[in-house]
């Protein structure tokens, strides 16, 4: 959630320390921050040494400037930043992230593939309870004694049936 809360241009790193500095004590949430500014960079890493363009590795040199609003670290501060995307009047409710990536792919080209890949995983709206609580549909006092492999195949089945 935090990678996908860091590539919302009008958000960055600053939803991530204010809400990180409201649930942890102070030391931890500068740790838990670092944390998801590493696991940032490696994925970029990642993205990059993947691209097999080297136009694309070079037209990222402001990627560094994208994360870094809050300016962590002295190699990052030394760059211009680019600041949080600001909605015009009242259509921050129609805002879509993937939308402002796509349109400024040219600018961002490995952060805007990376967007592309995390903000399209589907968010469910299922509550977890719920999704783990298929036995007691399926198992109750008349088929508590169903085999394992039995169960399985009437949870599938009814998934496959739902799907259609």
């Amino acid at each position: 959630m935090a990678m996908g809360a860091v590539l919302d241009p009008r958000y960055k790193m600053k939803l991530i320390e204010f809400c990180y500095s409201k649930i942890y004590p102070i030391s931890q949430a500068r740790e838990e921050i670092e944390l998801v500014r590493f696991l940032l960079q490696e994925l970029y890493n990642e993205y990059v040494a993947n691209c097999s363009s080297s136009s694309m590795k070079l037209s990222d040199q402001s990627r560094a400037s994208f994360f870094t609003e809050s300016g962590s670290s002295d190699k990052m501060k030394s760059k211009t930043k680019e600041g949080l995307y600001v909605c015009k009047e009242d259509s921050d409710v129609d805002f879509n992230a993937l939308d402002w990536w796509k349109s400024n792919t040219l600018k961002f080209r490995t952060l805007s593939n990376m967007a592309r890949d995390i903000l399209s995983i589907p968010i469910t709206t299922v509550a977890s309870e719920s999704a783990f609580s298929a036995g007691g549909r399926v198992l109750d006092q008349y088929r508590s004694s169903l085999k394992p492999e039995t169960v399985q195949a009437l949870i599938c089945t009814g998934d496959w049936l739902r799907s259609e």
